[in-house]
């Protein structure tokens, strides 16, 4: 059984050319290990996914709500200093 992922970069990106070359040849020799390798590989790029999605979204939510309060901000400043205290 294999202990890494060859078709996930951060497995591949530390592997010299020749042994990434080598163990593509002997995973693509096996239909059923290909089909493996790639179905495995789908699944946790999409897991990997939905997280970074879902942090994206938290992020981009705290963005428009600061993006919001400078603004009100902004404005009842304005207000307050039009028709403030002078």
């Amino acid at each position: 059984m294999e202990t890494q992922n060859i078709m996930f970069f951060g497995h591949f990106s530390n592997m010299a050319w020749k042994d990434y070359r080598d163990k593509l040849k002997i995973i693509t020799r096996d239909d059923i290990a290909l089909f493996d390798t790639f179905s495995k590989n789908i699944y946790y790029q999409g897991l990997i996914l939905k997280k970074k999605y879902n942090l994206l979204a938290i992020g981009y939510n705290i963005f428009i709500a600061g993006l919001i309060i400078s603004i009100l901000a902004f404005v009842i400043s304005m207000v307050v200093q039009s028709y403030g205290v002078k």
